[in-house]
């Protein structure tokens, strides 16, 4: 899948806003590196946003690594659904999942960004 425009500049190198959808949920991202590249998936922790990984963004596309960079539901451009049980761990995971769907691959990496990197750790099991 192509991103849809380009986003924004970090260190010479395109990163390009990607849209993600799951269900009415809707993901804002970013993403940067070769399309044909494998797929890291970086998420933030609390209270940050796709922004807090600008410096590693660079360096794995350079390395030829596919970057996704979420914000998570509830954060910055992402959708807000509303009520606890929408931010309940499987419909963070079912995100996750919902990237790699997108992107049709049925292996990524994954990282998460302490404090909150429970989704990755989760469906990595």
């Amino acid at each position: 899948m192509s991103p849809s425009k380009l986003h924004c500049t970090e260190g010479g190198r395109s990163v390009e806003y990607l849209p993600i959808k799951n269900g009415d949920v809707g993901l804002h991202a970013v993403a940067a590196g070769p399309e044909d590249g494998p797929v890291v998936v970086l998420l933030h922790g609390f209270p940050e946003f796709w922004y807090s990984w600008h410096r590693q963004i660079e360096p794995l596309s350079a390395a030829g690594f596919r970057v996704i960079v979420p914000d998570q539901r509830g954060y910055n451009l992402s959708s807000k659904p509303v009520g606890v049980s929408s931010y309940a761990m499987p419909e963070l995971v079912s995100d996750v999942i919902a990237i790699a769907d997108q992107l049709g691959q049925r292996k990524i990496f994954l990282a998460g960004d302490p404090p909150n990197p429970r989704p990755a750790c989760i469906h990595q099991a």
